[in-house]
């Protein structure tokens, strides 16, 4: 369960304060359902014009009280800034990125010209968090080499992947051993090793050489449910992580980002070749 804050920017005038006089604005909570999953809430909230702050301005207290024990599962319009001592966190998905961003490499290399004797797979993972997906990737490459803290986990995945497919992850022991890959997921930019020439794929970054996740699109019984000016990727990564939604894991990647240039997925798999 989260929520969602709508805020309704509303002007400051003698008919707009007489009616907040009469009918004090107040936030209202209103429940959304989601199919195969638990509820959320959007918060619709009056964000009133300040001619002493010279900006809109929001009931912050009266925000906090309404959301609860969600304070810290919130979905807020990025233009929106929290001020200092609210106690209200935006939600940031841990998994549901990762998990669709391996799917979408996966597509990417199933659909490219390369054979699967041409592509070799590195994979940054210190916490372990791509481990389950990691199968997706087996087939479609010759070697898949992984740098995690994690190792165990992943020598668990190995092992289980050499029982049904015959074919085992390579754990390497450093940033040295991975530059002979021409394709690399990774969970942190900032990891992937200087002088690395192939494709970086990853949720965000600043670098203009990485490709990094754009626009998504959801399945169509969520699609419909995304709120207004609410980032897409946030929102279906509350449903999957705090609703269990699960069928969110269909989520496609639409486009990739690279330098600040929107690259469609489907354009990706020329330039792979």
């Amino acid at each position: 369960m989260f929520v969602v804050l709508q805020p309704e920017k509303r002007d400051n005038g003698l008919l707009s304060r007489l009616s907040g006089w009469l009918h004090p604005y107040e936030p209202q909570l209103t429940q959304v359902a989601v199919k195969n999953g638990a509820p959320f809430f959007t918060l619709d909230c009056p964000e009133i014009f300040s001619k002493k702050e010279g900006s809109y301005l929001l009931p912050w207290d009266k925000i906090v009280s309404a959301v609860g024990r969600c304070f810290s599962r919130m979905l807020i319009p990025e233009r929106i800034i929290i001020p200092r001592g609210i106690p209200i966190n935006r939600f940031v998905p841990r998994y549901l990125p990762y998990r669709i961003l391996v799917a979408s490499v996966a597509s990417i290399l199933r659909e490219c010209r390369l054979k699967p004797s041409d592509i070799h797979v590195a994979v940054i993972d210190s916490t372990g968090i791509l481990s389950d997906d990691i199968e997706q990737l087996i087939m479609l490459s010759s070697c898949i080499k992984i740098l995690t803290n994690r190792r165990r986990k992943y020598e668990e995945i190995s092992i289980k992947l050499m029982k049904k497919y015959g074919a085992v992850l390579i754990i390497a022991d450093d940033c040295s051993s991975i530059n002979n890959c021409n394709f690399l997921i990774t969970t942190y930019d900032k990891s992937v090793p200087k002088g690395f020439d192939g494709f970086v794929f990853c949720v965000s970054s600043e670098n203009e050489t990485f490709y990094s996740l754009n626009d998504i699109e959801l399945p169509y019984e969520y699609e419909k449910l995304v709120p207004q000016d609410i980032n897409r990727l946030d929102f279906a990564g509350a449903l999957y992580e705090l609703c269990g939604a699960k069928k969110l894991l269909e989520t496609r990647v639409i486009s990739f980002r690279k330098g600040g240039a929107e690259i469609k997925t489907g354009s990706l798999y020329r330039f792979i070749n």
